[in-house]
């Protein structure tokens, strides 16, 4: 099955799913293949869990475990549990990311 999806530039996709909502093993497969092709999805206007989340990246290969995962961050240094100045991408360690998962949750301007 494919997924509703707006192909985004220079490359990615906006996919237009729930992630809320557990999706079937089709589509689990659908939203595998099509990240894997594109590289980067955006799902707007989504109001997740953490369960949820975990279960949506989950989809898509292999989470974190609950010690080793960045749960929140922050540029204004008053809420989340890590600040960082700009990016936290985590590359220098001994085993890097292979993907990385952003949930927004106040975005100046919108």
């Amino acid at each position: 099955m494919a997924l509703r999806h707006t192909p985004l530039s220079p490359f990615g996709a906006e996919v237009d799913v729930d992630l809320s909502q557990l999706l079937d093993e089709a589509d689990q497969r659908a939203l595998l293949a099509l990240f894997r092709r594109e590289k980067l999805l955006v799902f707007r206007d989504q109001d997740l869990s953490q369960a949820d989340q975990m279960r949506a990246v989950g989809y898509l290969g292999p989470v974190l475990p609950p010690e080793k995962e960045h749960l929140e961050m922050s540029l204004d240094d008053e809420s989340g549990r890590s600040p960082f100045g700009y990016h936290a991408d985590s590359w220098f360690t001994p085993e890097p990311y292979r993907h990385l998962s952003l949930y927004a949750i106040d975005i100046d301007g919108e």
